[in-house]
């Protein structure tokens, strides 16, 4: 285990629900001037004929925008640790066109990674679970407790949302690091030394199906905590080991979800088709309630994800990789499925978060 620290944290990337007062706090418009950019990057890509994967950085040409993507890049790294966008016309393009915008523009935050063994590095947030029961959390419909993922930052962009549920959560793990250090900082030990990770049945050939070290839910680099963190795989691997958590461990590991999820703590808000997100995967946890599509193609919950390495953004110990790979490495004839059912945790949840 490293260092623990046990100062608080007075940054903005430190915040709670309760610090906004209204969506305008957080939520900014599209406007005719992204629209313009947008139309003029995606004109050039049509005119070379580039599919989605043969466009890099320099393709997807945004100038007039340089200026607002390196404040998104600051607002993430070392600030508030979030970006939301609203407004998209989503009817005025296709659906292919809307992904290679949102693609392009993502690769001027970073460098977009595999998110799974199928190789996708645009990902699709759908419910898959008709065809595959164990599909693995973003191919499926149930609630997903407030986590981490396995990049530098994330890109979610909605295309359709469901009729019911699939309420979004966002909660900064330095705001439940503060919280843990006033109210339980016994607890800190634990939450820094984490556990072994279950790997999701995703891990290459010859690779051991969990992590061979301990994964800190919070760690401490060159004065930054960071947070990766997803407590099925932390209780899956933990097992998996021999070694369960503990009565201290889980009632530890239990305050940090449950903290996450307070009203005062967890932002809720419902992503609107023309939506899109980027926030911090080192600061930021987040989750999702249960959902439930409609008959309709329109009333079937789609979101784009993108998962980005920002090279030089945060120092973070070696410890905090599942994989030796940055995201998730492709593997052919694999699917993203785990049966890990047993570990599944209900989200505390408002009642009005709850499907009817």
């Amino acid at each position: 285990m490293g260092i623990v620290p046990r100062q608080r944290v007075n940054h903005p990337s430190a915040w709670k629900a309760s610090d906004f007062t209204s969506p305008s706090d957080y939520v900014r418009p599209f406007t005719p001037r992204h629209l313009a950019a947008f139309d003029e990057a995606l004109a050039v890509i049509h005119r070379d004929g580039r599919s989605l994967y043969q466009v890099d950085r320099q393709h997807f040409a945004v100038p007039a925008l340089a200026e607002e993507i390196a404040g998104i890049r600051q607002e993430i790294v070392d600030g508030r640790g979030f970006v939301m966008y609203r407004g998209f016309p989503v009817d005025r393009y296709t659906q292919a066109d809307i992904e290679m915008i949102f693609w392009g523009f993502g690769l001027h935050l970073g460098i977009a990674q595999s998110q799974s063994v199928l190789g996708e590095r645009l990902g699709h947030i759908v419910d898959m679970t008709a065809t595959d029961p164990h599909a693995r959390a973003y191919r499926n419909k149930m609630e997903l407790t407030l986590h981490t993922d396995l990049c530098d930052a994330i890109g979610m962009f909605s295309l359709r949302k469901a009729p019911k549920g699939g309420m979004s959560l966002l909660a900064s793990a330095l705001a439940v690091y503060n919280e843990i250090l006033e109210k339980h900082p016994e607890d800190l030990d634990v939450v820094f030394r984490g556990a072994p990770y279950h790997r999701m049945g995703e891990e290459m050939p010859g690779e051991s199906s969990i992590t061979p070290h301990d994964v800190p839910a919070l760690s401490y680099c060159d004065s930054k905590i960071s947070c990766r963190y997803v407590r099925e795989l932390l209780d899956a691997g933990a097992d998996m080991a021999g070694r369960p958590l503990t009565t201290f461990e889980k009632a530890a590991f239990d305050f940090f979800d449950a903290t996450a999820s307070r009203t005062d703590m967890c932002l809720r808000y419902v992503m609107e088709p023309g939506d899109m997100m980027f926030y911090s995967n080192w600061t930021v946890l987040h989750g999702r309630t249960a959902f439930e599509n409609g008959p309709r193609h329109d009333q079937k919950r789609h979101i784009l994800r993108l998962w980005l390495d920002m090279p030089g953004s945060r120092p973070v110990v070696p410890e905090t990789a599942i994989f030796g790979v940055s995201g998730v490495g492709y593997q052919e004839g694999k699917t993203p499925s785990v049966d890990l059912d047993r570990y599944k945790r209900t989200i505390p949840m408002a009642p009005e978060d709850r499907i009817a």
